[in-house]
């Protein structure tokens, strides 16, 4: 089973030109030497947890589809990601090839630590670009990450077969930083088809964008709680949490748009899935939206806008 592994991961450690990543292996865990340009995505072996010891990794995209899914990927049941930069130099094309996410894991358990993710996507090719892509996942933490000016989402999680994420997927999400650049169609968050929670976070926008944190049927007793939506250099146009779920638990969050108060957009918009009266929604402080809540019968606290 040794063997295997390391036949593995030589093939890992070969895929990119220029500046080739080097890595030191330990048992399951693999260690970035250097600063390095890669041309095909970087695939971390079943079980292994690559540490990317604060060095970066570039990621020049053509637009032909070279990091096709993600730039960082699973290659099993188990991956682990921590102390990697990533920065995606985009070239302006937009066209089926170019989605490009930082970290995509599928079908996986493990954690996403302490990485710092920069410019992910193009700004001509928004749709489906993400910082962080987990796709059914079965049990991951995402922590303490850093995720700055992405053309798309910043997070996207999603259930393929929801509900019922290969017998239920929990994803516990915590004291991140994220931001986006995107002035198209994706929500900052979005969270789709699995239990868990969404903690101590903070948002902060660019550009004026349609959501900051979208719950699309999450699995009952999801728990969005005491995160910062600091909008503080753009507005959300649609909704700061949209709630197109049931049986959520929506507490101590801090929804501003910052000096904006557009009309049409809600603080909290609790739509629900069929029931938005299951949904627990209190303690929220909210500020600056044309409608601070819909559809909430919780105690919450609206802010005076402007300042």
């Amino acid at each position: 089973m040794k063997y295997l592994r390391t036949a593995i991961f030589l093939f890992v450690a070969t895929v990119s030109v220029a500046q080739t990543c080097k890595f030191s292996v330990s048992g399951t865990n693999m260690t970035l030497l250097n600063d390095c340009v890669v041309s095909a995505p970087i695939t971390i072996p079943d079980g292994f947890t690559l540490n990317g010891n604060n060095h970066l990794i570039s990621a020049p995209d053509s637009g032909s589809g070279l990091f096709k899914p993600g730039i960082i990927t699973n290659g099993g049941a188990v991956a682990n990601v921590k102390n990697l930069i990533i920065e995606t130099i985009p070239k302006g094309i937009c066209n089926s090839h170019a989605t490009t996410n930082a970290i995509w894991f599928s079908s996986t358990s493990g954690s996403i630590t302490g990485n710092t993710l920069l410019n992910t996507g193009d700004w001509n090719c928004v749709a489906g670009n993400s910082g962080i892509t987990l796709l059914s996942p079965i049990n991951v933490t995402v922590s303490g990450n850093r995720v700055y000016n992405t053309y798309g989402a910043a997070l996207s999680v999603t259930c393929v077969g929801w509900p019922n994420c290969n017998g239920g997927g929990t994803v516990n999400i915590t004291t991140n930083e994220f931001s986006t650049s995107n002035t198209c169609c994706d929500s900052m968050i979005y969270l789709s088809g699995v239990t868990g929670s969404f903690t101590h976070n903070t948002l902060n926008a660019l550009v004026v964008y349609p959501t900051a944190i979208e719950m699309d049927n999450t699995l009952a007793g999801f728990k969005v709680t005491s995160n910062n939506i600091n909008l503080a250099n753009g507005a959300a146009s649609q909704s700061g949490i949209l709630v197109n779920s049931d049986g959520a638990s929506i507490t101590g969050n801090r929804i501003f748009n910052v000096g904006t108060n557009p009309s049409g957009a809600f603080g909290i918009y609790n739509r629900g899935a069929s029931n938005p009266g299951s949904n627990n929604i209190s303690g929220n402080e909210i500020r600056c939206y044309g409608t601070p809540v819909f559809q909430v019968t919780g105690k919450n606290v609206i802010l005076t806008c402007p300042w």
